[in-house]
């Protein structure tokens, strides 16, 4: 369907024709009408010059209908479109390595193969979200920036191996990496943050409450999760559940403690319903402008009305 953006403005196509008829034949008025092109060609109409007049009027219409902006509606579009982005925080400290998460069917797997798997099963599970991918240990590391290819992030995930980022744990670092990362690489910077880790912030020169509030601040919520069970087998690096029950709390978010590959998969899952997807199906009517046909139109006519002239005057 074709419609005009401007429709009033075709009372001006009739605007030649009233002044043409309104002009007297003989002698000028005291206060006579300038209109440019009507004298001449009310003087080429006396010497039977018809086809300029028409000619100059259909290129005056065709500007009319140019500046009307007639635009064309076409088919209906269906756009999927998404409402989230992700940060995803992994700690990668030595403790990792720990091969102390049953698996589904009872043997024991490390942490951080745990981990690889909740995470591959999250990203499954969004798949019109923007997902970053974020390592941690002595210091916080981008991995892969906000993206929509997963399978690009599915790769990255596979290479995470404790020790890549240092031993030790920068929880707070982490997420004010988190909070910048979403603030930089979104329009309006809001965004959700998920930090799994075993340990207790022990190298940071943040605390994860201090970084908790700057994401709060920012308005990104993080939600929580402590591996293994508080102690822990590792010793010198325990699971400290007060930090990361306390970030979690301050920006809106959710603990969680997993003790088993299994229940670390469920906790993933039940992140993602918690945090539901606003992406879906939509629909819009794209249109085309169309006011350059018409204006080519003038052109052209504009071109003949020339020539007539010079023709008529020869």
């Amino acid at each position: 369907m074709v419609y005009l953006t401007h429709p009033v403005l075709l009372a001006l196509i009739a605007l030649p024709l009233v002044i043409y008829y309104l002009l007297p034949s003989g002698k000028r008025s005291e206060t006579p009408i300038r209109v440019p092109t009507i004298p001449l060609l009310k003087r080429k109409v006396r010497r039977g010059s018809r086809s300029v007049f028409i000619s100059a009027f259909l290129t005056f219409a065709a500007l009319v209908l140019a500046a009307a902006r007639p635009v064309q509606t076409l088919p209906e579009l269906e756009v999927r479109t998404s409402g989230h982005n992700f940060v995803l925080a992994v700690d990668l400290s030595a403790s990792m390595t720990l091969g102390d998460m049953q698996s589904d069917d009872g043997s024991e797997i490390s942490r951080i193969d745990a981990v690889k798997a909740a995470l591959a099963r999250f990203i499954s599970l969004r798949p019109d979200d923007r997902i970053a991918l974020e390592a941690f240990g002595d210091h916080a590391y981008m991995m892969s920036p906000l993206t929509s290819d997963h399978e690009l992030l599915l790769n990255f995930v596979k290479e995470l191996e404790p020790g890549l980022a240092g031993a030790l744990s920068s929880t707070g670092e982490a997420i004010s990496l988190g909070v910048t990362t979403l603030a930089r690489q979104t329009s309006g910077g809001k965004g959700v943050i998920i930090l799994v880790s075993d340990g207790r912030d022990t190298v940071g020169a943040t605390p994860p409450a201090a970084a908790a509030g700057f994401a709060k601040s920012r308005g990104i919520t993080v939600h929580t999760v402590g591996l293994g069970s508080a102690g822990g087998q590792d010793s010198g690096n325990s699971l400290d559940e007060g930090d990361l029950r306390d970030a979690a709390y301050i920006t809106g978010g959710k603990y969680f403690r997993a003790t088993s590959a299994d229940l670390l998969s469920t906790i993933y899952g039940n992140l993602s319903g918690i945090e539901a997807s606003d992406s879906g199906d939509h629909y819009y009517t794209p249109t085309e402008e169309l006011y350059w046909i018409p204006l080519l139109a003038a052109l052209l006519l504009g071109f003949l009305t020339a020539v007539l002239i010079r023709w008529h005057h020869g």
